[in-house]
């Protein structure tokens, strides 16, 4: 009687492991292909910063840009056309 018992709960808990891990693999799963499609909702014309890219100030509103994108005019930086004539 004691034997039917613990195979019983030996079956019981192998068949509980096995489903968790198909839970858990499902859920990995899932959870990937929703990330996946968040970062491509994002588009590609959205240029991810790079982390030793140099931010300069423009000098009419004081924002921080990227150097690569930044105007220069009368050495200085600026962010936008519109900031240039307003220094002058």
């Amino acid at each position: 009687m004691l034997i039917r018992l613990l195979m019983i709960f030996g079956i019981l808990a192998l068949l509980g492991w096995i489903g968790m891990w198909f839970l858990r693999r499902s859920l990995v799963k899932w959870l990937k292909n929703v990330s996946e499609q968040v970062s491509q909702s994002q588009g590609p014309t959205e240029k991810k910063l790079n982390q030793s890219e140099t931010l300069v100030k423009c000098a009419a509103c004081s924002t921080f840009i990227p150097k690569n994108r930044a105007i220069i005019a009368n050495n200085e930086y600026y962010c936008c056309e519109e900031h240039t004539t307003l220094s002058q």
